[in-house]
């Protein structure tokens, strides 16, 4: 037994109680006394929990009992009414029997906290007494209003809580995008959200900022104005163009157009001015979807996309070509290299109907050629009418289905044929396309006109002849003979064709192009050198020599050359000229050729052996070159 308990005392009597142990021989051991009072341990009454501030609570009771020494306060704050309490912050002090008061401080504010009041007697009991209470919010602002709505910001007014805080805190956030915030000064009441997207809904939030805390959110809605233009649609397809059209957006400044391949990713990009509110793209592949995306700006903002699919328009099948010569002309045109420029009669006198069929006829002879870019056959086509208009340039296409979709939709001119002035239908042909122009392959000039044009493009033909070009030409109709032979290249039946009309244009078949392919692919193209036609190829232009008016090639200067006056290239010690065969011989060499030098040998020319000219194979191994073994002239 180690217990006993001690009943029917007195109230608020002092006790002394000894305890000795006995043992069975009757010994007692010395006793242990302790002095105790019965009196009354009650917890303190009345609490009372004031909310005093947004951060301090006034708690307050009453003494229930003189013997207590002194009482120690705690508190938990309490989340929801039934929910576990969590201890933020616990606070013990010894509070002085003549005390009845504390302020708890700080606090968080609008909180709900339990507070313990416990009172300890000298005998080291303990009885408590728990209540609730919370603290006071801190004034938040109020009346949130729009003020300004714009394509990239917001302005935004509140009115003052009181009392005056230190500040502001705004943030703001789009759906699915990061919370943003900013902070204004004490004596704010609005503020400007700048740098958002157009065409968003933005959730905003307004905080009072005080010393100790910040207040609740006062909260809101607004949207950005929509920067792009609404109601897009196409409205033409054809072959290699698709047309849009949309309604404006009245405040743009301009708009940025694009227009995506979804076959091989290939982009096109225009800018359109402000108030335009339609847009074509030509050039395209047939039978291909693009996604056209319009973008909308202002000043240096740019509304989001928006966008169509569409897909071009397959070409049209033919078959007005004679079958038993197609495989003929097919065999003549693989595999060949040239730049074909074609100069069609778009006059008056021509007729709608009559162009259609000149078209079919272009069409097909261009279809049985095999490779269609750099690496093949380039092609450019000029219609002659009132003047002459480049429709199709050199290196416009890399695709055979591309180039015969832009062919099949050239548009008739139909106007009275007149004579163009001296120069300008050769710049109109090829100011743009002679960057684009080979060197080392054939230039072909292949003329076909009923009759009255033959007389106005002439000159043309002419001035193309002196760039080397080979000229064909067919005559429609009414075509003079005599002019025909004027034209073309040489005055016999490998240039020069001949059909009663446009609806006998099957009687040619596919000689006509035939004819063109094996000129290529059995003779050297044609060169301008020294005032003279050649065929071959002038090595200084191959090089790339004569681009400019002097050689910019390192170890290369050009010099006039001291017998004809010609322009000359000195080559310094270790200078080396290369190029691809590929760009100089795109059809290699042929099995018959002469290789003309003219040079001079310098009084520091090396006395080794050295090769002026040779082809070497992708390790440096010489194939076929010109070898000079010889001395220096001695002065």
């Amino acid at each position: 037994m180690d217990t006993a308990v001690l009943e029917e005392l007195e109230g608020n009597t002092d006790y002394q109680v000894s305890l000795a142990a006995v043992y069975n021989d009757t010994a007692k051991s010395d006793a242990i006394v302790v002095r105790y009072n019965t009196f009354s341990r009650d917890p303190p009454r009345n609490l009372m929990i004031d909310s005093k501030t947004p951060t301090a609570l006034q708690v307050s009771w009453e003494h229930t009992n003189p013997n207590v020494q002194y009482y120690n306060i705690s508190y938990v704050t309490v989340e929801g009414d039934h929910a576990e309490e969590a201890v933020s912050h616990m606070y013990y002090m010894i509070i002085p029997i003549k005390s009845n008061s504390k302020t708890l401080q700080p606090l968080e504010s609008d909180t709900t906290y339990r507070v313990t009041v416990t009172a300890v007697y000298s005998s080291g009991d303990e009885t408590s007494v728990s209540g609730v209470g919370k603290t006071l919010a801190f004034s938040p602002p109020t009346n949130l209003r729009i003020s300004k709505e714009w394509y990239d910001h917001l302005h935004i007014t509140w009115n003052h809580p009181k009392p005056q805080p230190m500040g502001f805190t705004v943030m703001y956030q789009a759906t699915d995008g990061p919370a943003m915030e900013l902070i204004t000064k004490e004596d704010a009441d609005s503020a400007e959200i700048l740098n958002l997207q157009n065409g968003l809904e933005y959730g905003i939030r307004v905080f009072a900022l005080y010393r100790t805390g910040n207040s609740s959110a006062i909260e809101g809605k607004a949207t950005t104005l929509y920067l792009n233009i609404t109601e897009l649609s196409i409205y033409q397809t054809q072959i290699t163009s698709l047309c849009a059209k949309w309604k404006v957006h009245p405040d743009a400044s301009f708009y940025r157009i694009v227009l995506e391949s979804l076959r091989d990713g290939k982009t096109q990009e225009d800018m359109l001015r402000a108030g335009t509110d339609r847009h074509c793209f030509r050039l395209l592949v047939p039978d291909t979807q693009y996604r056209i995306t319009i973008y909308t700006r202002l000043e240096d903002m740019e509304g989001a996309g928006v966008s169509i699919l569409q897909s071009t328009l397959p070409l049209p099948t033919r078959s007005s070509l004679d079958p038993g010569g197609i495989t003929a002309a097919i065999k003549a045109c693989r595999h060949i290299t040239a730049d074909l420029a074609f100069i069609i009669d778009g006059s008056q006198h021509v007729g709608e109907i009559n162009f259609k069929k000149l078209i079919g006829f272009l069409y097909e002879s261009v279809s049985v050629l095999d490779t269609i870019g750099p690496e093949g056959m380039q092609v450019s086509v000029a219609q002659f009418s009132n003047y002459m208009k480049s429709e199709i340039e050199f290196g416009s296409f890399r695709s055979k289905e591309s180039l015969l979709g832009a062919i099949h939709e050239l548009p008739y001119r139909g106007k009275q044929a007149g004579a163009a002035k001296s120069g300008e239908s050769v710049k109109d042909l090829f100011s743009i396309n002679e960057t684009l122009r080979r060197r080392g392959v054939h230039k072909i000039l292949a003329v076909i006109s009923g009759g009255n044009v033959l007389n106005e493009i002439r000159q043309t033909a002419e001035e193309l002849a002196l760039k080397g070009f080979i000229t064909f030409v067919l005559g429609l109709g009414n075509a003079s003979e005599m002019r025909m032979n004027e034209i073309a290249s040489t005055s016999n039946s490998r240039t020069v064709f001949y059909a009663t009309g446009f609806s006998n244009l099957q009687s040619i078949g596919n000689k006509f192009i035939a004819t063109i392919c094996q000129t290529v692919s059995t003779s050297c193209p044609l060169t301008h050198i020294r005032g003279t036609i050649v065929p071959g190829i002038n090595m200084m232009e191959a090089f790339g020599l004569v681009k400019t008016e002097y050689s910019v090639l390192d170890g290369v200067s050009m010099e006039a050359d001291i017998f004809t006056g010609s322009p000359s290239y000195r080559i310094f010690k270790n200078a080396q000229l290369t190029q691809l065969t590929r760009n100089i011989h795109p059809i290699g060499l042929p099995p018959e050729h002469t290789i003309s030098f003219l040079f001079r040998l310098l009084p520091n020319t090396p006395k080794e052996p050295f090769a002026i000219w040779q082809i070497v194979d992708k390790d440096f191994q010489p194939l076929v070159g010109i070898i000079l073994d010889c001395k220096p002239v001695e002065h």
